[in-house]
C-alpha cells in the first residue's frame, strides 16, 4: 500500500515537472498574435545594403543582414512561410499599420515619434555618414554642408536632418542648407554622382557599400560618432512585444546574431543592445 502510495506520488510529481516544463517552453516560444497558420509577412525597402538588397535585379526574395535576421527570428517561431513585401522606406509603416505585413525591419531607426504609433525592438547600433564624390574637398564636416545641395532619402531620419542643420546654421550666420528628397538610398547617391547634389546622408555600412559600388568614384568625408540604433517595428501590442524580445534575448543567446556579425564582418558589440529599451 506505501508503496503504491509512493508510486501514484511519485508519478503525479514527475507529471507535474513534466507539465511544468512543458508550459515553460511554451512561454519560451511563444509566438506573437501576428503569425496565423505558421505565415509570417514582412516589409523591407531591399535597397539598404549591406541590411536589405536585392543581390541581383531580377531577384524576388532580398538579402541581408535584416533579411537573416527576419529568417532568424523566423525559425524560433516555427514559421514555415515567410514572404517579403518591399516598398520605397517612406511606405514602411503605412503598410504595417495597415495590415500588409506583420513586421518591418529595414535599418528603420527606433524613435520616440513612429513609437507612439508601433511597438519597436532594438536590434543594431549605427553611425550616419556624409557621402561626397571621391574628388571633393570642400565637404569634411557637417558645417562645411552649409550652403550645399543634400540628395536624401525620403522617409528616413535623414531627411529630418536639414532643419536642425539649418537652425544652427541661421544662429551661426551661415547659408542654409539645401535638400531634395528621392525614394531610394540608390538614387540619393547618384544625384551626388552626376554632380545635382554635393552630399547625400546615410548608414555608415551602407555608405561603406556605395563607395565600392561606384569604383570609389564615390568617399566617407566624415562619419558621426554613434548615436542611432535600429528597431523591428511592429503594431502596438503588449504581448507581441514581449514575445519579440523574448525572441530576441534566445537568438543572442544561441550565438545565431552572432553568426549573422561574423557573417558581414561587422563587430558583434554593434549588436550588443538592450532588447527591453
Amino acid at each position: 500500500m506505501g508503496m503504491t502510495t509512493g508510486f501514484a506520488g511519485g508519478l503525479l510529481c514527475a507529471l507535474t515537472a513534466v507539465t511544468m516544463t512543458m508550459a515553460t517552453a511554451s512561454a519560451d516560444t511563444a509566438k506573437p498574435s501576428f503569425i496565423s497558420s505558421s505565415k509570417l509577412n514582412i516589409c523591407t525597402t531591399a535597397g539598404f545594403p549591406p541590411l536589405t538588397y536585392l543581390e541581383n535585379p531580377s531577384d524576388t526574395r532580398p538579402v541581408g543582414i535584416d533579411i537573416d535576421l527576419a529568417d532568424a527570428l523566423a525559425k524560433h517561431w516555427s514559421v514555415t512561410e515567410i514572404k517579403f513585401s518591399t516598398s520605397g522606406f517612406d511606405g514602411l509603416l503605412p503598410s504595417l499599420a495597415s495590415g500588409r505585413c506583420d513586421l518591418v525591419i529595414s535599418g528603420i531607426y527606433l524613435n520616440d515619434k513612429r513609437r507612439e504609433a508601433h511597438d519597436g525592438v532594438p536590434y543594431l547600433k549605427s553611425s550616419a555618414a556624409i557621402v561626397t564624390l571621391a574628388s571633393n574637398t570642400d565637404i569634411k564636416a557637417p558645417e562645411d554642408l552649409s550652403g550645399k545641395r543634400l540628395a536624401l532619402e525620403a522617409g528616413t531620419t535623414f531627411a529630418d536632418a536639414p532643419q536642425k542643420m539649418n537652425e544652427q546654421f541661421s544662429k551661426e550666420g551661415r547659408d542654409p542648407v539645401a535638400a531634395s528628397t528621392y525614394e531610394s538610398q540608390v538614387a540619393a547617391a547618384q544625384q551626388v554622382l552626376i554632380g545635382r547634389a554635393d552630399a547625400t546622408l546615410t548608414e555608415v555600412a551602407e555608405a561603406s557599400v556605395r563607395v565600392k559600388q561606384s569604383n570609389d568614384q564615390l568617399k566617407i568625408a566624415y562619419t558621426y560618432p554613434p548615436e542611432g540604433i535600429y528597431g523591428i517595428y511592429i503594431r502596438k501590442n503588449p504581448d507581441d512585444l514581449k514575445a519579440l524580445r523574448e525572441a530576441m534575448k534566445e537568438l543572442q543567446k544561441s550565438g545565431a546574431i552572432e553568426a549573422i556579425a561574423k557573417k558581414y564582418n561587422m563587430p558583434v558589440t554593434d549588436f550588443t543592445v538592450d532588447y527591453d529599451s
